[in-house]
C-alpha cells in the first residue's frame, strides 16, 4: 500500500537512477526528504506541492534538470531547500516568497538564470543563501536589508552587475559573502568593513580587475 505515514525518507549516497516519482507526492505525512548524491535525472515533480508538511528537501549532487516548479511555493514548512549541483535552470519562481520558514537555501551550481525575485529578499529567517555558479543577472537589489539574519551570503561567478548596494552593510549577522567574478562595481562600506562578526569578504577587487573597492577583502580575485 502506499506509505502515507511516512515521515522520512533517505535514499542519499546510492547509485540511484531514473527521475523523482511523482508518486512521492502521496507522501502526505513527510517532513524529511533527502535523495543527495546519487544519478537521478529528470525535473522536480509539480506534485510536491502536496507536501505541506515537508521540512527538509534535498536532492544535491544529482543529475537533476528542469526549472524549479512554480509549485514549490505550496510548501509551506520548508525550511531547508538544497537542490545543489544539478542542471536545473530557468529562474527562481516569484512563489518562494511564501517560503518564510526558509533558513538555508542552497541552489549553486545550476544554470539559474534572470533577476533575483523581490520575494527573496523578504525571507527574515534565511540564515544561508549560496546562488554562486550560475548564470543570474540584474542587480543585487537594495532590498537585500531585508535578510536580517543571513550569515553566509554566496553570490559569486555569475553575472550580476550594477554597484554594491550601501544596505549591505545592515546585516549585522554577515559572516561570510562572495561577490567575486561578476560585473559588480563600487565600494564595500566601510561599516561592513567594521564588523565584528565578519569573517570573510570576496569581491573583484584586484590591481587587474579593479571593479569593487575593498578595504577589508580577505580574497580579492
Amino acid at each position: 500500500g502506499k506509505l502515507i505515514f511516512l515521515k522520512k525518507l533517505y535514499l542519499n549516497d546510492n547509485q540511484l537512477t531514473g527521475s523523482i516519482p511523482k508518486s512521492f507526492g502521496d507522501l502526505v505525512a513527510l517532513e524529511n526528504m533527502s535523495l543527495k548524491n546519487n544519478m537521478l535525472s529528470g525535473v522536480i515533480p509539480a506534485e510536491i506541492e502536496n507536501l505541506k508538511l515537508l521540512s527538509r528537501f534535498i536532492i544535491s549532487n544529482n543529475d537533476i534538470s528542469g526549472t524549479i516548479p512554480t509549485q514549490i511555493g505550496e510548501m509551506s514548512s520548508l525550511s531547508v531547500l538544497m537542490i545543489e549541483n544539478n542542471q536545473i535552470y530557468g529562474t527562481i519562481p516569484d512563489e518562494i516568497e511564501n517560503l518564510g520558514l526558509l533558513v538555508d537555501v542552497r541552489m549553486e551550481q545550476n544554470r539559474l538564470s534572470g533577476d533575483l525575485p523581490d520575494g527573496l529578499w523578504t525571507l527574515d529567517q534565511l540564515d544561508d543563501l549560496y546562488l554562486d555558479g550560475n548564470l543570474f543577472t540584474g542587480t543585487i537589489s537594495t532590498k537585500i536589508a531585508g535578510l536580517t539574519k543571513i550569515g553566509y551570503l554566496y553570490l559569486n561567478d555569475n553575472k550580476f552587475d550594477g554597484t554594491v548596494p550601501t544596505e549591505i552593510a545592515t546585516l549585522q549577522s554577515l559572516v561570510s559573502l562572495t561577490l567575486h567574478d561578476n560585473d559588480i562595481k563600487g565600494a564595500i562600506p566601510d561599516a561592513l568593513c567594521d564588523s565584528s562578526v565578519l569573517e570573510h569578504l570576496s569581491a573583484d577587487c584586484t590591481a587587474q580587475k579593479l571593479y569593487v573597492e575593498c578595504s577589508c577583502c580577505v580574497n580579492c580575485q
